[in-house]
C-alpha cells in the first residue's frame, strides 16, 4: 500500500518514518480515504505500544504520512524465543489492543512484520506499526470527535473483500464476518505461537484443531499450549472475548517461566521454580544466631562422642551458646522487638516521699497566678485585737468606708 523511507526534521534533527502512498494508489479516491483513515486511527490512540503520527501532507499527487521513527527489529526476525520473552511481548500487545478497541478501533493487520522489537528478555519492548488497513468501527463515530466523517464520507469495506495477510487472518475473516476484536486476538495467538515454534499453525488448523496434538514436540509444556490454543482456536465462540482475558492469561505464564529458558526447556524450568528460581526471605538476626548455635552444638556433640568426656564437652560447648542467644534476644529488643516492661513492687511505692506542688493564688479575675510571695513574721498572719492588746498597744485604726 506505501512505501516508508527515514528522514529527519531540518529544524530539529529529529529521525522520523515518512510512509508515502505507492504511486499507483495515489490516484484512487478510495485509498486516499484509508490513507487519511490511518492518520486519524493514529491520533485516536495515545498508547507506549503504538507508534505516535506527526504529521501528513500531499506533494506532487503523492499523500504522505509523517510518523514516529521506531527503533528495532521485527518479530519476523525472530524465532523460537524464551516463553517469558514471548509472553511479555504478548501482555503489550494486548495492552495496546485493548485501548484501540476501547475507542472503536480494529488493527485486522497483525502480523510479524508490523511489529517492531527491542531488547530481549525482561527488557523486551514492542511497537505496533501500518494501521493501513485498520477499520473505525461506529463506536469510534459515536465518541464525538471533532473531526467526525459524515456517514455518506465513510470508507466501507466492499462485500466480497477481505483485508490482512493470509495465514494470520481468522477463518470468520474469510467468511465475510462483521470485523470483532476477536479478530485480532487471533492474530496475536498466531503471531505468538511462530515466537514459540518458528513456524505458523498448519493451515489446515484454520478449519478444526487435532485433539492429538504433541505440544510437547511442539517444544510447549501444557499450560502454555492451552493458552496459545484457545488464542488461535477456529471457533470465535471458544476463543478468548477479549484482548484483556488474553492477557490475563499470559500473565499466568510469567510465575512458571524463567526467561533465559528456551520453549523446549520450560520443563526444566518449572522444575526448578521452588527452588533456586525463587528468593528465599532473609532470616533475622536471632535466626541467624540460633541457627549458628545449632551448628556449633552438632560439632560439639560430634567432637565429645567419647562416653568419659561427655559431660565435660556440653559444659565447654554450652558457654558459648548461651552468649550467643544472650546476644541474639539483646539485639532483637534493639532492633524492633517487644519494649520490656516494668513492675513496680507496691510496698516501695509507699516509702516514695511525696512532693507538694507550690500553692498557686488565684486573682479577682480569676485562673492560675505566680505563687503568692511569704513574708517571716514572727506573730501570727492575721493579727486581731487580742493579739495587740498581748504587744501593749492600741489596734491601728481604719479609716471609714464612704457609703
Amino acid at each position: 500500500m506505501g512505501e516508508v523511507y527515514e528522514g529527519c526534521f531540518l529544524a530539529s534533527g529529529q529521525r522520523v518514518a515518512v510512509k508515502l502512498l505507492s504511486e499507483r494508489l495515489a490516484h484512487s479516491e478510495e485509498m486516499l480515504a484509508r490513507f487519511r483513515h490511518e492518520l486519524r486511527a493514529l491520533e485516536a490512540i495515545r498508547h507506549p505500544a503504538i507508534v505516535t503520527a506527526r504529521d501528513f501532507c500531499i506533494t506532487g499527487w503523492r499523500p504522505y504520512l509523517v510518523m514516529e521513527f521506531v527503533e528495532g527489529e521485527d518479530l519476523s526476525r525472530r524465532r523460537k524465543r524464551p516463553i517469558g520473552e514471548v509472553s511479555r511481548i504478548g501482555i503489550q500487545v494486548c495492552s495496546a489492543l485493548e485501548a484501540m478497541h476501547s475507542r472503536g478501533i480494529l488493527h485486522r493487520d497483525l502480523k510479524p512484520h508490523n511489529l517492531i522489537a527491542r531488547g530481549e528478555g525482561r527488557g523486551v519492548e514492542v511497537t505496533i506499526v501500518d494501521f493501513g488497513v485498520s477499520k473505525l468501527t461506529a463506536l469510534y463515530y459515536a465518541q464525538g470527535r471533532p473531526y467526525q466523517t459524515p456517514p455518506g464520507q465513510r470508507v466501507h469495506t466492499r462485500k466480497g473483500f477481505a483485508f490482512g495477510t493470509p495465514g494470520y487472518m481468522a477463518p470468520e475473516v474469510y467468511a465475510a464476518d462483521e470485523p470483532s476484536p476477536r479478530q485480532d486476538v487471533f492474530s496475536l495467538g498466531v503471531v505468538l505461537y511462530e515466537l514459540l515454534v518458528g513456524a505458523k499453525p498448519p493451515q489446515g488448523w484454520l478449519v478444526e484443531i487435532p485433539d492429538d496434538v504433541d505440544h510437547e514436540a511442539l517444544g510447549l509444556d501444557a499450560l502454555t499450549w492451552r493458552v496459545i490454543l484457545k488464542a488461535i482456536e477456529p471457533d470465535p465462540a471458544v476463543r478468548y472475548q477479549s484482548a484483556a482475558n488474553f492477557s490475563e492469561a499470559l500473565l499466568d505464564l510469567l510465575p512458571n517461566v524463567d526467561d533465559d529458558a528456551a520453549p523446549s526447556d520450560a520443563g526444566a524450568s518449572r522444575a526448578g521454580a521452588s527452588g533456586a528460581g525463587m528468593r528465599r526471605p532473609e532470616a533475622s538476626v536471632e535466626g541467624k544466631v540460633l541457627g549458628a548455635a545449632g551448628a556449633w552444638l552438632r560439632v560439639a556433640e560430634a567432637a565429645t562422642s567419647s562416653p568419659p568426656r561427655r559431660s565435660l564437652g556440653w559444659t565447654v560447648a554450652a558457654i558459648p551458646v548461651l552468649y550467643m542467644v544472650r546476644i541474639a534476644s539483646s539485639t532483637t529488643r534493639i532492633v524492633g522487638g517487644p519494649r520490656p516492661t516494668v513492675t513496680a513492687d507496691p510496698a516501695a511505692l509507699t516509702t516514695t516521699p511525696e512532693v507538694t506542688p507550690p500553692r498557686q493564688c488565684i486573682g479577682r479575675r480569676g485562673g492560675d497566678r505566680f505563687p503568692r510571695r511569704r513574708r517571716h513574721r514572727s506573730g501570727p498572719r492575721r493579727r486581731g485585737p487580742g493579739a495587740f492588746a498581748e504587744l501593749g498597744r492600741a489596734p491601728p485604726r481604719r479609716a471609714p468606708r464612704l457609703p
